[in-house]
């Protein structure tokens, strides 16, 4: 996680450890939930930075939250609409944002169109990469990641696409829901044109 300060100061680091110059510290502290446990650090300069212990509970979000999002895939790719519903929020909570255009409004959106592709005869495969989990409140995450869809029938590649995308998710009693999210696939960059 960077994040900056309108002090002049720095606050840099990864999701467990963020160091910052001291003036930026009431700023930082107030912006995110993140900071719990700051301890200052004297440099020889005189400089005192706030380093963050390790929070184990920051690892055990992760790795919670990397199992969800296979879960998800897996669940999705496996066809019990049941199941599939059981991933998203109600729908008053509920968006789902494709290539610029709001796609999905409910559970009930995803799975129709999910039958569509299986009413085809194919089965989806999802894969994701570069999965990274940001904790924005209690309860509340962000999962980031790259992902490849592919849609065979038999042993030939009906379609496939492939992008980024990011999913806020909500824990649940014991688990975690999505409660909206975003998809995204890269175009061709826009053709410059010479006016005359």
């Amino acid at each position: 996680m960077r994040l900056g300060c309108g002090f002049g100061g720095v606050v840099c680091g990864s999701r467990r450890t963020i160091v910052a110059v001291a003036a930026c510290v009431g700023t930082a502290a107030l912006g995110f939930g993140v900071l719990e446990s700051l301890e200052p650090v004297p440099l020889q300069d005189g400089t005192i930075v706030v380093q963050s212990r390790t929070d184990p509970s920051a690892d055990a979000l992760d790795q919670e939250l990397r199992a969800f999002a296979q879960r998800y895939v897996e669940t999705l790719a496996g066809g019990d609409d049941g199941a599939i519903a059981t991933l998203y929020a109600d729908e008053a909570r509920f968006a789902w944002f494709t290539d610029g255009v709001r796609l999905y409004d409910s559970a009930a959106d995803v799975t129709n169109s999910l039958g569509e592709i299986r009413g085809m005869g194919a089965a989806l495969e999802t894969t994701l990469r570069d999965v990274e989990v940001v904790p924005l409140a209690e309860g509340l995450a962000e999962i980031r990641a790259l992902f490849r869809t592919r849609a065979t029938i038999g042993d030939r590649e009906a379609f496939a696409y492939a992008g980024a995308m990011t999913m806020v998710v909500e824990r649940a009693g014991d688990g975690w829901v999505v409660v909206g999210g975003h998809s995204s696939t890269p175009s061709a960059p826009p053709r410059r044109t010479t006016e005359r």
